[in-house]
């Protein structure tokens, strides 16, 4: 079996998400054959355990599941977060709100 890396960069302007409801920082995602995944761009890191991790990117929540997640690197100052584990998927959660923004919006 060949080993796969995908590599995605986030751009705003490219991808219209700069406007409107969304607002998301400049990031990368690496994803090295489903067992290691790199993201900059990382604002602020909501929770780890072993089946799900979930940042900020921006205003955006990125959620990434899987079996066996931990950290491998984490970086306040450049915004990266490295994790290790079964990767089985990435998802843009939208814009991240406050308990309290919800309530009133």
């Amino acid at each position: 079996m060949e080993n796969k890396t995908i590599v995605s960069t986030i751009d705003n302007r490219a991808s219209g998400l700069s406007s409107g409801m969304h607002k998301l920082n400049n990031h990368k995602l690496v994803l090295d054959n489903r067992k290691s995944l790199s993201i900059t761009g990382i604002t602020k890191v909501e929770s780890v355990n072993e089946t799900h991790a979930e940042a900020q990117v921006g205003e955006v929540a990125l959620s990434v599941v899987g079996k066996g997640l931990h950290i491998v690197k984490f970086d306040v100052e450049q915004g990266i977060l490295e994790l290790e584990g079964a990767i089985d998927g990435i998802k843009y959660m939208g814009e991240k709100k406050s308990v309290l923004k919800r309530i009133f919006k």
